[in-house]
């Protein structure tokens, strides 16, 4: 690659990502979009951070 070129795709972030198939309740996943819509963030990045929490 030359310099200055991007790769295609998203950045990696720490180890990489691993694709899962979860199941949640329509409650609950309402509302999780509505509380990442008033935080200005994308469902994944929420639920990130909540599962980061120690």
């Amino acid at each position: 690659m030359e310099q200055g070129e991007k790769k295609r795709g998203r950045p990696k972030q720490g180890q990489g990502v691993q694709i899962i198939s979860v199941s949640i309740e329509k409650g609950l996943l309402k509302k999780t979009d509505k509380l990442a819509k008033k935080l200005h963030t994308q469902r994944t990045k929420l639920i990130t951070r909540g599962l980061a929490v120690r």
